[in-house]
């Protein structure tokens, strides 16, 4: 019924339980809701439950979608050969982005990242989020890429260093760039650069 899982640990009962704030499917004899503060939850709901499915697979296999999008991700998943997403780390190739990310994922240590919670439940580390165990890796997939504090855990390198990294400032080794942080700094006359075998610190931004 509607969009609330009922589960034995009240940990999992939807935050917005709490402060009250309910929108609901408009479609008459649809008892799904939702946050308030979440309307694209709605705005899917909608698209994938009631909209007409009124995009044709090309192919001819006779599939139906609502939107362009999943359109595109069948005719990417059932239809075409190209495997366009290669691998960093090894020679797995495959067709769509999210197959991808849960095979990279895969090349770390993803036990790291939860602990135990209830019956049947763990909770993320990097997000504090609790899901099933079943949905780990495609979990751990997503958090990886949009939290930095799941990145840290599985790479074991410190947010600073990540955010550093992201924002293109070196961190190990004489680069140009902190060549020319150290020129502007202590005056070219008054430095010299020379190999360095150790990590420097980190330059400011």
């Amino acid at each position: 019924m509607g969009s609330i899982r009922r589960t034995p640990c009240s940990m999992h009962m939807p935050k917005y339980e709490s402060h009250g704030g309910h929108i609901y499917c408009s479609v008459k004899g649809c008892d799904f809701h939702c946050s308030d503060k979440k309307p694209s939850t709605m705005s899917m709901h909608v698209s994938i439950k009631h909209k007409p499915a009124t995009y044709d697979c090309p192919y001819g296999c006779d599939k139906k979608f609502s939107n362009k999008t999943f359109l595109r991700q069948h005719i990417a998943s059932n239809h075409n050969d190209e495997k366009k997403f290669k691998c960093t780390k090894c020679n797995f190739t495959c067709k769509t982005k999210g197959t991808m990310l849960q095979h990279d994922i895969r090349h770390y240590n993803i036990k790291s990242l939860f602990k135990p919670s209830c019956e049947g439940h763990v909770e993320c580390l990097g997000c504090n989020k609790v899901i099933t165990k079943g949905s780990r890796i495609y979990h751990a997939a997503r958090c990886f890429e949009t939290n930095i504090n799941t990145k840290s855990i599985l790479t074991n390198r410190r947010v600073e260093d990540l955010e550093m990294e992201a924002r293109g400032v070196p961190l190990c080794g004489v680069t140009p760039e902190f060549d020319n942080w150290l020129d502007k700094v202590f005056g070219e006359e008054n430095y010299v650069a020379e190999p360095l075998d150790v990590c420097l610190p980190a330059t400011p931004v």
